[in-house]
């Protein structure tokens, strides 16, 4: 049932205004070259089942000239929307590896990154000590966001 809902919906590319010939071929080369329209339709097929999905842009250390184009599952991720203005404030992704849980929140501003270490029988009642998650670029925490918006969108099932 989900499958037909979504086989029904259909993406005919993105316009970015008037006279923006080179930005709309510039914007279909980045959605080519991430596979998004596989990864779209993944994403409203979740989002059906599970009521929302996710889809986020940001860079991409092996082609800065090309971002990456990500779609997300909610069991993963969460945005933040202000009550008065429904605009979105802030998002997050987390995940697990085998021994370590990662955190990213996202603002317009800044980036801050944690991880902790997943305890070995992965009791989730076990308290998570938390540690900032840096690297050799990321000197400084939070980070600062080079995009300057946060980079994740919700995708719903319905309206709030």
């Amino acid at each position: 049932m989900i499958d037909a809902t979504v086989e029904r919906l259909g993406t005919y590319g993105i316009r970015l205004g008037e006279d923006t010939r080179e930005a709309d071929r510039e914007s279909q080369r980045v959605w080519d070259a991430n596979d998004a329209q596989r990864g779209l339709s993944e994403a409203l097929t979740v989002a059906c089942a599970a009521g929302r999905s996710y889809g986020r842009v940001w860079g991409n250390p092996d082609d800065e000239s090309t971002p990456l184009v990500t779609f997300e599952h909610p069991e993963f991720c969460a945005i933040t929307y202000d009550p008065d203005t429904r605009q979105d404030t802030a998002s997050a992704k987390a995940w697990l590896d085998d021994e370590t849980g990662f955190l990213t929140l996202y603002t317009a501003d800044e980036l801050w990154k944690w991880q902790w270490a997943v305890p070995p029988d992965n009791d989730p009642r076990r308290p998570i000590k938390w540690e900032p998650r840096q690297g050799s670029q990321d000197d400084t925490w939070p980070l600062a966001n080079p995009m300057g918006v946060q980079p994740m969108v919700e995708f719903r099932n319905t309206a709030l």
